[in-house]
């Protein structure tokens, strides 16, 4: 997925709190964002399913991949 980090209409707090948590995972959101990798894997984010899981990846940062083995 090609498309730069924002802040998607979400506050400051909430941002705040997502990149915290993405800290104890591999890669820190915002840099995940920026390099078009995954929060969890570090693996490329341009291949999603569907919409869905292009939205998913916009709140936390996880590849198709890695959204297949936490949500099944």
């Amino acid at each position: 997925m090609s498309k730069s980090f924002d802040n998607e209409g979400k506050s400051e707090a909430m941002e705040s709190l997502l990149e915290s948590f993405s800290l104890k995972l591999n890669t820190p959101r915002s840099i995940a964002f920026r390099e078009n990798t995954c929060v969890t894997c570090g693996g490329e984010t341009k291949v999603f399913r569907d919409t869905t899981s292009k939205k998913e990846h916009i709140i936390s940062g996880m590849c198709q991949v890695c959204q297949d083995e936490i949500w099944g």
